[in-house]
């Protein structure tokens, strides 16, 4: 498990670099302690990003650092939601796996 470094500059430079698409660097700030969960000021987490980019490689190693999948934006997006607006069904399935707060609903 990461440390967490907790300061507004790794904060927006983290979601920054998850935005670019750039793992190999995301990679690296988490193995120096950058916090996997981190927010700015409207909400949105490294986890988030990667959801609304698609980018299932990123989810992954964001996971893998400890990141959480449930926790929602200002306007209400989580990662589920994203991945469900982006039809990728890997994540949906990547992200129910790995929150301990989703329940399954039945359907009558």
């Amino acid at each position: 498990m990461y440390s967490h470094y907790k300061t507004k500059t790794s904060n927006v430079d983290l979601i920054t670099l998850v935005s670019l698409g750039s793992i190999p660097i995301v990679k690296q700030k988490l193995l120096e302690g950058w916090d996997p969960n981190v927010q700015n000021e409207d909400g949105t987490s490294p986890a988030l990003k990667a959801a609304g980019r698609n980018d299932l490689e990123m989810l992954k190693l964001l996971i893998q650092a400890g990141a959480r999948v449930d926790v929602a934006d200002i306007a209400g997006f989580t990662p589920i939601k994203l991945a469900n607006m982006n039809e990728n069904k890997e994540m949906i399935q990547l992200i129910i796996e790995n929150n301990k707060h989703l329940r399954p609903q039945l359907k009558n």
